[in-house]
């Protein structure tokens, strides 16, 4: 009974609860992707994570997250990558000023990336 009322709450109440919500998706075939930090590293940050994957790493990049607040302002960019040790990565980047998306010709070396639109709330969800 227990289990029942749960399950009902998950797949009923839940939804509605949460503002979560994906503005738009699409997958492209990329060349390259760069982004535009504004804002100098500090030194306290990590020095190492990746914001530039041009032809000889855009093979790492699995999907761009755009988010944006309530209002429709941009509030950063999201990163998901996996690099050859074979972790998967998340980097959340505040302060973009822009990004480039360069798009693959025939025959030229490229990936599939997922582009999303996400709302701030989409980011709590586990991946």
């Amino acid at each position: 009974m227990f289990r029942k009322a749960i399950l009902i709450f998950v797949a009923v109440i839940l939804p509605f609860i949460c503002n979560a919500k994906v503005l738009s998706s699409r997958v492209i075939r990329l060349y390259s992707a760069y982004f535009f930090v504004s804002h100098p590293p500090q030194p306290t940050d990590l020095q190492y994570y990746m914001v530039n994957f041009g032809p000889g790493n855009i093979k790492f990049l699995k999907q761009v997250d755009i988010v944006l607040d309530n209002e429709g302002r941009v509030q950063g960019v999201q990163i998901i990558y996996t690099l050859p040790d074979g972790f998967k990565r998340k980097t959340f980047l505040r302060g973009v000023s822009g990004w480039t998306f360069k798009r693959a010709r025939k025959n030229s070396i490229s990936n599939s990336v997922l582009i999303r639109v996400v709302t701030t709330d989409e980011l709590n969800v586990v991946w």
